[in-house]
């Protein structure tokens, strides 16, 4: 077999191999796209309200009468989830300075786990345990650490993905930080499972 040939095979050889990358390329590429655009579509929609029985499980695990007069900030969670443990820091210093706005964890775990999550990380915030994801289901969440945010009337006004300090920022509408809110309710230290959520 003559040199001329074998350089013409192996021509072809790496131009095939080049459109199979650019392909593979292409193909991982529009993957990722919708994966990112399936968590933007994440989440209830802006303007939506709270739904009732969700509205119910927050008020209880927050011990309050009642949820008006200030934003709510929910941050939906899984035991195993390593961003989720990072975030927990964050989350704190977060509510220190916005003690304004009540938070509440769901948890995508059994009660007792729940309980034994919050009382190891040592953290401040009301929880409630959702061992079957329903309030993930009826808020539309699937990767974690995600969180919604409401305003005074429980509607919402921004979500998304939350990493750090600056995530949760960005999710407090500015005008409600510069409004006069009616003084809250501070969290309580136990939790509400979700499983008595209304199916």
């Amino acid at each position: 077999m003559s040199i001329q040939v074998i350089v013409a095979i192996l021509s072809c050889v790496v131009l095939i191999e080049g459109a199979l990358l650019i392909v593979l390329y292409r193909q991982v590429g529009l993957h990722l796209l919708r994966r990112s655009e399936a968590i933007a579509r994440d989440g209830l929609k802006v303007g939506a309200s709270l739904p009732a029985a969700i509205r119910s499980a927050v008020t209880q695990a927050l011990d309050a009468p009642g949820l008006t007069g200030r934003p709510l900030l929910m941050v939906f969670s899984r035991p195993f989830c390593h961003a989720c443990t990072k975030l927990w820091p964050e989350l704190v210093k977060f509510s220190d300075s916005h003690d304004d706005v009540d938070i509440v964890v769901v948890m995508a775990a059994e009660q007792v786990e729940s309980d034994h999550y919050k009382r190891t990380q040592a953290l401040p915030f009301a929880f409630v345990a959702d061992p079957k994801e329903r309030m993930f289901d009826q808020c539309i969440v699937r990767a974690t650490p995600f969180a919604i945010a409401f305003d005074e009337r429980l509607v919402v006004t921004r979500k998304a993905l939350v990493n750090n300090r600056v995530h949760l920022e960005r999710l407090l509408d500015v005008n409600q930080q510069s409004r006069n809110r009616t003084p809250g309710y501070r969290a309580s230290q136990g939790g509400l499972d979700a499983t008595k959520l209304a199916g």
